[in-house]
């Protein structure tokens, strides 16, 4: 739940989530069609050692990052996800 503004206020939330799950564009204009998004793209190798400092600070036993990394001997990375994701958004 969103916190509470007053009249001229504005309400920032960030949750990455909300570029790559495909239900979020409708639930967000269901709530509100006023909504404004403002999406801000990180470099994916940072964002990549963001998310798993972010999982081995709550989860035991992760594999090494250099094994998920470059799992199949690739980096794992899906080139095509950022444009579908700003399709979704953007329609």
């Amino acid at each position: 739940m969103m916190p509470k503004a007053l009249d001229g206020q504005i309400v920032m939330e960030k949750t990455p989530r909300y570029f790559v799950t495909q239900e979020t564009p409708a639930r967000v204009y269901a709530m509100s069609q006023d909504v404004k998004l403002i999406v801000v793209v990180r470099d994916p190798v940072s964002r990549a050692i963001s998310d798993y400092t972010q999982i081995i600070s709550k989860t035991t036993d992760i594999p090494p990052f250099e094994s998920l990394a470059f799992k199949n001997r690739t980096t794992g990375t899906d080139p095509g996800l950022q444009s579908r994701a700003s399709e979704r958004h953007t329609t």
